[in-house]
């Protein structure tokens, strides 16, 4: 970049550290990551897209009416799944275990994060998706 747009950066940022509670001149090391970008996964209506992250953010995997008794037929590793969408003429019903087992959850809707569901966020290790 051209030093007078780093120039204006570095202002601008410690002008404001300069009123945070941190203050002015006492940073002494930074962290920057990436967030991860939402990807382009976008089910047809008989389709359910499973996500890495919330907000339907990560890795993804697309499938279609089914049985998946291990997360690993989906294409996913075991317990990962933390956002979804579902297809308009789909229903799914999740399972905590493998093999239709443990704690279940049925849905319509797109889902942007589990942990705020019953279910639980990370805890889907397979997975029924059938007509409405």
């Amino acid at each position: 970049l051209p030093l007078s747009i780093r120039r204006q950066r570095q202002m601008c940022i410690r002008d404001r550290l300069y009123y945070d509670t941190i203050g002015n001149d006492k940073v002494s090391s930074m962290r920057v990551e990436l967030k991860p970008k939402a990807t382009g996964c976008k089910p047809k209506p008989t389709e359910v897209a499973f996500f890495e992250h919330d907000l339907y953010k990560g890795r993804c995997v697309i499938k279609q009416i089914g049985s998946y008794p291990a997360a690993y037929e989906m294409g996913l590793p075991n317990d990962l799944i933390t956002s979804m969408k579902v297809g308009a003429k789909v229903k799914v019903v999740l399972y905590t275990w493998d093999n239709f087992g443990g704690d279940t959850a049925t849905y319509t809707k797109n889902i942007t994060n589990f942990y705020y569901e019953p279910i639980g966020n990370d805890t889907i290790s397979s997975v029924r998706i059938m007509s409405r």
